[in-house]
């Protein structure tokens, strides 16, 4: 059983690599341009998100980021949410996944719940998915 300073310690690291250092990269993208970054943190993307909808799309299908990947194309949407071979939600046990990012997705506290961790819906793949 881990000690109350080991869980403390990897929530605050979870949380500084899950959430903290995905928003620094994500607002540096948005002030150099990049569309996918800027509907999440221009002030007026939610109140008109179409012309960058439209700018997305013009980029191709599937957009890198240094983030993600977006698919702007419903067929290449669908067949990512039909397909659990190639795709998921379960990052932290990747093939490759490195060491770091393992440890940051591992749940800090196994005995308390989470709804990003499993087993919630939204943290689990099939065919633990399909079970529920």
């Amino acid at each position: 059983m881990a000690s109350a300073l080991t869980i403390a310690a990897r929530r605050e690291f979870r949380w500084l690599v899950m959430h903290r250092g995905t928003r620094t990269m994500s607002v540096r993208q948005a002030r150099k341009g990049l569309p996918v970054a800027r509907l999440m943190f221009e002030p007026g993307a939610r109140v008109d998100p179409y012309p960058l909808f439209e700018e997305i799309r013009a980029a191709g299908r599937i957009v890198p980021t240094p983030i993600m990947h977006a698919a702007v194309d419903h067929a290449i949407v669908s067949g990512a949410l039909r397909d659990s071979q190639n795709f998921g939600v379960a990052f932290g046990d990747a093939d490759g996944t490195p060491a770091i990012i393992r440890f940051a997705f591992k749940a800090p506290d196994p005995n308390v719940a989470s709804v990003v961790d499993a087993p919630s819906l939204l943290a689990v793949d099939p065919p633990t998915h399909t079970r529920y």
